[in-house]
């Protein structure tokens, strides 16, 4: 008795022997399914329309894309983010079985928030303000989807708080104009303001905080 019988192939779904699979995964990884079959064989592409954007390992039937997809770049043959490849596994006889597998990518929230600051414009990397001396609100940040605040540094950082949810920023304690305690003693507050939304993306901000005089000086009597 000769071996003639085909190799009967497993992917994702549709059963053994199933002459197709698919199989959805996230965009910007690689890894995208392990196939199986009922005796050993050696695994190879076939063709396909993006069989050229995957390996498969030959003992272990591990696919992979070559370079991690971009759901807001794809790159696959019909632009829709549907790779189409097929997956041959070939027996010691030499039997083959073939198995089309379309990989789905998946969409990611892996865009940065933007931040909007006293000026310069949502997403600016800079916003600026001038407040008074002897007041700790400085602003209040806004961003274009719900984000964590905090400071990410900056050379007055330690002078500064934010509400975390608000994004209300403030003076730890009231800078007085007449006795600046900023780095360079100028008046001239700066910070780094972060925004982190739900899925760690982040942005940061570099704010000037400028600091102006007002008349506090009691009047001499003579």
């Amino acid at each position: 008795d000769l071996d003639d019988a085909n190799p009967l192939i497993t992917g994702n779904n549709g059963g053994a022997g199933s002459s197709t699979s698919s199989v959805s995964v996230n965009e910007n990884q690689t890894t995208v399914h392990t196939f199986t079959a009922n005796e050993t064989v050696t695994w190879s592409l076939n063709g396909g329309a993006d069989a050229s954007k995957f390996n498969i390992n030959s003992s272990t039937g591990a696919l992979s894309f070559s370079s991690a997809p971009d759901f807001e770049n794809p790159s696959d043959s019909n632009s829709g983010n549907d790779y189409v490849v097929i997956v041959r596994a070939t027996d010691s006889a030499g039997n083959t079985s073939d198995q089309t597998v379309t990989v789905s990518v998946t969409d990611l929230d892996d865009t940065n928030p933007l931040i909007t600051g006293n000026n310069g414009g949502a997403g600016s990397s800079t916003s600026s303000i001038s407040v008074n001396e002897n007041q700790t609100t400085v602003d209040t940040f806004t961003a274009n989807e719900t984000v964590t605040w905090s400071l990410n540094g900056g050379a007055d950082a330690s002078k500064f708080n934010i509400n975390s949810s608000s994004g209300a920023l403030s003076f730890g304690s009231a800078p007085d104009f007449e006795n600046p305690s900023d780095a360079n003693s100028g008046n001239d507050y700066v910070v780094v303001v972060r925004a982190t939304d739900s899925a760690s993306n982040t942005s940061d901000q570099t704010v000037t905080v400028s600091v102006t005089d007002l008349d506090d000086t009691n009047p001499l009597i003579t």
